[in-house]
């Protein structure tokens, strides 16, 4: 499958924006707030995707892979 974007490219922007606004340590990250900064890495992404899916962009790859869970962004 083809990758044209990936959360990790943003994870550091995204945890040193959370950090800052919280006012804690990088280092004193727990479990929970390591997943919100990945799903705030991530929120780029699903607005594209949703503007695919929104305008019937999709292609048939996006229904193989996981069709269900196509109508969730709509």
């Amino acid at each position: 499958m083809a990758v044209f974007d990936r959360y990790d490219n943003y994870y550091d922007r995204a945890m040193e924006a959370y950090c800052s606004n919280k006012k804690i340590d990088p280092k004193d990250i727990n479990d929970e707030q390591n997943k919100i900064i990945a799903e705030r890495a991530c929120v780029h992404i699903v607005f594209y995707l949703t503007w695919i899916i929104n305008n019937n962009l999709e292609g048939d790859i996006h229904k193989e892979y996981n069709e269900e869970n196509l109508d969730i962004l709509i």
